[in-house]
């Protein structure tokens, strides 16, 4: 991929003053079309802006598609074009403009988009052949769009003449991806530059922003957008799902931890040494996050690392560190595929040993990944799977069956065992997920047991004390908020929750002998939300709590009688 390779380098084109200035300030000026916005795109429109051009003759270019078909942009005289543009090899923000501009589609119905060509020029120096953008258009589920060209040259200079009329910027430096100026640029059915927006890129404005497009496209063909029967929820769903959980807290002792978390459609990590106060960027550089991050803590300075695959990054990646992510192993890759929809596929004892469900196998490291060998030939291959750790020769799968939608558990001692788990009654039949066990010695353990029932998230505490050879059901259930494999939590024979009363996030715990689960403490400030939580010792908790750009951490020292805001993630 593009991250590890040399690249020539373009120095900064001149532009007009107006567009210069409005991309240093992060957006366009902002200009309302004559049909009324959707909320949305409301605030798209004040992420994104709008800017008024001047009415002038798009510059024309000849290039050739993504097919090697001649083409130019004169021979769509007669519909209104969106036009960007995207790098082939790029894992940030192109996927997510293609997408946008792929929702619009949706947006405008069949009889608006028959009158809309949707056209992007390749934006890196290096990759430009038929092959890159026809690999990008695979990827990112572009193939079937009737109206979709990808247009690129083997010619540079013919690259670089486009990119200057249409005043892209394009910087390739030594490492790390190509950077060029994020832009839709909307032209008339006659050929009229019209207006120019710079796209956030962010996947909380994926909805809005082709909802933007879409008004203002309906407004140069002097149309009136379709009733709107596609419901913005859907919108997106080319953009590319991580494995993992989205949020996730784990704290190795009172003042070191872990935080994953999504940062504008990607995953980044944290660290923290000073009990969640503050936090420090630990995701290594050089690697895509855009597959997902999996992070495996075994004390306050190892961890391993998975990076998911992506793109032109076809296999997982796995890294270690000793020094609390200060610096990070060779990244060596997993061979074969992960189970889809993986919540944790990797389980590690140590800093050299480490076990991965790839190609319906498990495989083991004992050199921190740059070998693998087969330790079992079969493993369940299950939906929401999480591998954990026992111990070395005692491994567990949780997730659920997706043939019966019953929950499905399996223990690793020389071979699988398939392990029988009580549930409610109520639950029988519906989608049971099992998380994975947490250990408070060799032999006392327990799992979260989670159903989804018409939109509500309910959980119950299963519990064993002979290491795993049966299971009792011990609690009662409560609804809570957030992944069970990120928001309950377990403290010796105190189970912790987070539980959403209203618009107010609580924390919630249940202890053996108690018949209901009880609130710890005072809800979030500020009607704050919950996603993740970590119980570091009896009485001091964290909850992150999703914020823009990136999410917050929440401490507690008295057992949540008083909450701290710590600084961004």
């Amino acid at each position: 991929m593009s991250t590890d390779k040399k690249k020539l380098v373009w120095p900064w084109i001149a532009a007009p003053a107006a567009i210069v200035a409005g991309l240093a300030a992060g957006h366009f000026w902002v200009s309302s079309p004559s049909t009324t916005l959707s909320a949305a795109a409301t605030q798209a429109l004040a992420a994104d802006g709008m800017t008024p051009v001047n009415h002038v003759p798009a510059p024309n270019f000849h290039l050739v598609n993504q097919n090697g078909q001649p083409v130019s942009l004169s021979q769509f005289r007669g519909k209104a074009v969106v036009m960007t543009f995207l790098d082939p090899v790029c894992w940030w923000d192109c996927p997510i403009d293609a997408q946008e501009m792929v929702d619009m589609n949706h947006l405008l119905g069949p009889k608006l988009a028959s009158r809309v060509a949707l056209v992007a020029v390749v934006a890196n120096p290096e990759y430009h052949s038929i092959s890159d953008v026809q690999a990008f258009d695979k990827e990112h589920g572009l193939t079937h769009v009737k109206n979709w060209t990808y247009a690129t040259s083997s010619s540079l200079s013919t690259l670089k003449t486009i990119w200057h009329q249409y005043f892209e910027y394009v910087n390739a430096p030594k490492y790390g991806m190509v950077q060029h100026t994020d832009v839709f640029w909307l032209i008339s059915p006659n050929g009229q530059e019209e207006w120019l927006s710079d796209p956030s890129a962010r996947t909380q404005y994926i909805g809005g922003t082709s909802q933007l497009l879409a008004t203002y496209v309906a407004k140069m063909l002097h149309a009136s957008l379709p009733p709107q029967t596609l419901k913005t929820s859907s919108l997106g769903h080319g953009i590319w799902q991580p494995m993992g959980l989205s949020y996730a807290l784990s704290a190795q002792n009172l003042s070191q931890g872990w935080a994953l978390y999504p940062y504008q459609g990607y995953r980044g990590l944290g660290h923290t040494v000073s009990g969640g106060s503050t936090w420090h960027f630990a995701t290594p550089l050089g690697e895509t996050e855009r597959g997902g991050i999996e992070i495996n803590s075994l004390n306050p300075s190892t961890a391993w690392l998975m990076i998911g695959a992506y793109g032109l990054q076809p296999d997982p990646m796995v890294r270690v560190t000793t020094n609390s992510g200060a610096s990070w192993s060779t990244a060596w890759p997993v061979p074969g595929a992960i189970p889809p929809e993986a919540i944790h596929p990797l389980a590690a004892t140590s800093s050299n040993s480490a076990w991965i469900l790839a190609n319906h196998k498990l495989l083991e490291t004992q050199n921190q990944g740059q070998n693998w060998t087969t330790a079992a030939s079969h493993a369940p291959w299950v939906k929401d799977e999480t591998l954990s750790a026992q111990t070395a020769q005692s491994l567990w799968v949780t997730g659920m069956d997706k043939a019966s939608h019953h929950v499905s558990i399996w223990h690793y001692t020389h071979g699988w065992h398939a392990v029988s788990v009580p549930v409610p009654t109520a639950w029988n039949g519906l989608g049971v997920v099992a998380s994975a066990p947490e250990w408070s010695s060799s032999t006392d353990g327990g799992m979260a047991l989670s159903v989804t029932i018409h939109g509500r998230q309910s959980v119950v505490w299963d519990a064993t004390t002979n290491a795993g050879a049966s299971w009792h059901l011990v609690s009662p259930t409560a609804t809570i908020t957030g992944n069970p494999a990120a928001s309950v939590r377990a403290d010796g024979n105190t189970v912790y929750a987070l539980q959403k009363n209203g618009s107010q996030t609580q924390v919630i715990s249940w202890q053996p002998g108690q018949t209901t689960w009880t609130p710890v403490g005072t809800p979030l400030p500020n009607q704050q939300a919950g996603v993740a939580l970590a119980v570091p010792s009896s009485g001091i908790l964290w909850v992150m709590s999703p914020d823009s750009p990136v999410p917050v951490v929440w401490t507690s020292t008295n057992n949540g009688a008083t909450w701290v805001k710590s600084g961004a993630v």
